[in-house]
């Protein structure tokens, strides 16, 4: 989970050009901690939950958004920008409150 708090805030400072990030540093969903747990053999009691099956989908649009936003920033106007953040935010808190409800 912490992981992905870190990206959101990267991606935060993308958008305030207080940071830069290469956006080969971006990972896809399937290499992160929490797409090596998915796909592991631990998540199988979860695996028919339709919030886990909604949590990996949230997941996978989460790594693409930060890729997009980390790749677009500089081109696109502030708006989009914000528009792109507020939606990565939903992702990450959905995410988390998957996450939670499993522990």
């Amino acid at each position: 989970m912490i992981q992905h708090l870190l990206w959101v805030i990267r991606a935060r400072g993308v958008i305030d050009k207080t940071m830069t990030i290469d956006p080969d540093k971006v990972i896809d969903h399937t290499t992160c901690h929490l797409g090596k747990w998915i796909a592991s053999s631990a998540a199988d009691s979860y695996r028919n939950s339709p919030s886990f099956i909604s949590m990996i989908s949230d997941h996978e649009q989460m790594h693409k958004l930060v890729k997009d936003l980390i790749t677009q920033s500089h081109t696109e106007k502030r708006q989009i920008s914000e528009a792109k953040f507020d939606e990565l935010l939903a992702y990450s808190s959905r995410i988390i409150s998957t996450l939670a409800k499993m522990t």
